[in-house]
């Protein structure tokens, strides 16, 4: 026998140098715990056969973070992604992208509210300037247009490099 029963808590680091901490059932990693990654990223959370399952939250190396569900080692479910440029992403994910309904708050205040998928926002959306501004925009072609009976603000600001429609998300 190479190796005995890994039952309780523990410390396991793998041939990488990366580190669990954590529960352990069923020779294997199963139960609440802490890993660390030798590059710098870090889990913390539920993990199920070794598989990130359940609630926890993710650290990226770049220092933007995760915090959500977890199904079968991907980010998937609902949950929120906290960008390092302040930005952060609330809603539902799959494929560890932004797919389903969900709100994207940028640092200025202003939020964009619709459907996303694969990270883009999918079709008609509502943006709220941090001034209390309203639109409802239609995403078309990689930009945004005004959509049917949206009032007629000048939409320049949202397609500046701070308003782009497409997520740089840590999370794929």
């Amino acid at each position: 026998m190479l190796f005995r029963s890994f039952e309780g808590k523990g410390i396991l680091t793998t041939v990488n140098n990366n580190k669990y901490i954590g529960d352990f059932a069923n020779n294997d990693m199963n139960g609440y715990g802490i890993y660390s990654f030798n590059n710098g990223s870090r889990y913390e959370g539920y993990v199920v056969y070794g598989k990130k399952s359940g609630k926890g939250a993710f650290y990226f190396g770049d220092g933007s973070r995760y915090e959500g569900e977890f199904v079968n080692d991907e980010i998937e479910g609902k949950g929120t992604c906290y960008y390092t440029n302040g930005d952060k992403y609330d809603g539902e994910f799959k494929h560890a992208m932004s797919n389903g309904f969900g709100i994207y708050y940028y640092k200025s205040g202003d939020t964009l509210i619709g459907n996303f998928v694969d990270n883009i926002i999918d079709s008609v959306a509502v943006f709220k300037t941090s001034k209390g501004i309203t639109s409802r925009l239609r995403y078309e072609q990689d930009r945004y247009a005004l959509a049917a009976q949206a009032n007629t603000r000048n939409l320049d600001s949202l397609r500046s490099e701070e308003h782009t429609s497409e997520l740089q998300s840590p999370c794929n």
